[in-house]
């Protein structure tokens, strides 16, 4: 990433079949989006794709796509890992603990529970950017996360989706490099 250059992407998951209009301008605002799972359809990565480069991983609900269980993204010196069930930061899955040890990620995105959540854990950040099919469990009820990549470090922001589009809620968490400490 050069010097000065600002990356933003987007974080979504459990779509669930669903593609919600007010994800078109979050989605072009992106310069990549990492889906952490159950899409439930390759026509809606397709869809997606028109919009900005999607990548995404398999949930629970993805029986018959070709998409991988855990998948390492590196921006800089940010390095990513997106899955869809993490089990929890202290008692991860055997995939994500397996990615941990070898890829050593700063930021790990999940889905499943369709719960917005941002914790640190372990020197590490979880982001799990709750549902954007609109099939949420908390007062969000269709949600998605963006993170800006910037030279000196970055900023995790959550979003409600609805018909008009992505409206922030909550703060903006900001992190260095050097520390998954929250500032």
């Amino acid at each position: 990433m050069a010097t000065g250059t600002r990356l933003r992407i987007g974080l979504i998951s459990d779509t669930h079949g669903r593609f919600r209009n007010g994800l078109i301008p979050f989605l072009n605002g992106c310069d990549e989006v990492l889906h952490a799972g159950d899409v439930t359809s390759d026509d809606l990565l397709r869809e997606m794709s028109a919009f900005a480069a999607v990548r995404a991983v398999r949930g629970n609900n993805d029986f018959m796509m070709d998409t991988p269980e855990v998948l390492i993204r590196r921006h800089g010196r940010l390095t990513i890992a997106v899955v869809h069930n993490l089990g929890t930061p202290a008692h991860p899955t055997a995939a994500i603990a397996a990615t941990i040890r070898e890829s050593s990620p700063d930021l790990i995105v999940h889905g499943h529970t369709h719960v917005p959540s941002a914790e640190t854990f372990g020197g590490r950040v979880y982001v799990n950017p709750g549902s954007a099919g609109g099939l949420g469990r908390s007062v969000s009820a269709c949600s998605a996360a963006q993170i800006e990549v910037q030279d000196s470090g970055w900023t995790v922001r959550f979003f409600e989706i609805d018909d008009t589009g992505p409206a922030a809620f909550g703060d903006v968490l900001s992190f260095s490099y050097k520390s998954a400490s929250v500032s």
